[in-house]
């Protein structure tokens, strides 16, 4: 009895992970087809629930105007060179009007540093944090 009692709080404490993508999906906030992968996001909610975006500025604009951005249990962002989903907290975001993304212009999520920075330059963009994309308009 013990060892199932431990064994499920132990579950109940893991943190989020995120979703697949799927071909049927839809963004969350323009509901626009979530076609290319690499430019992709997830929130998760506080209860668990998980929302999909067809970017990163999607998830932000979706996010403020619920008042989500502190009470999100968890923020995921496909990395465009490596295709595989970070943390958007831990993520560098390149910005530049120059990448074509799925609502006209592009932020490029990515893990690496060095390449952030290759990309910046080769888009006469800027590199950003997480933080730095929650900009008031």
């Amino acid at each position: 009895m013990i060892c199932l009692l431990a064994a499920a709080v132990g579950c109940g404490n893991r943190a989020p992970r995120p979703a697949e993508i799927e071909s049927t999906d839809m963004c969350a906030q323009c509901k626009m087809a979530i076609s290319e992968r690499r430019y992709a996001a997830e929130l998760v909610d506080a209860d668990g629930n998980f929302n999909k975006f067809d970017n990163v500025e999607c998830m932000i604009r979706y996010a403020s105007s619920r008042n989500l951005r502190d009470k999100a249990a968890a923020w995921f962002v496909m990395d465009s060179e490596g295709r595989q989903w970070l943390d958007a907290r831990q993520a560098l975001f390149v910005n530049a009007a120059s990448i074509p993304g799925p609502m006209g212009n592009g932020i490029l999520a990515l893990k690496d540093a060095a390449k952030a920075d290759q990309l910046a330059k080769q888009f006469s963009g800027q590199v950003l944090h997480f933080n730095d994309l929650w900009v008031t308009p």
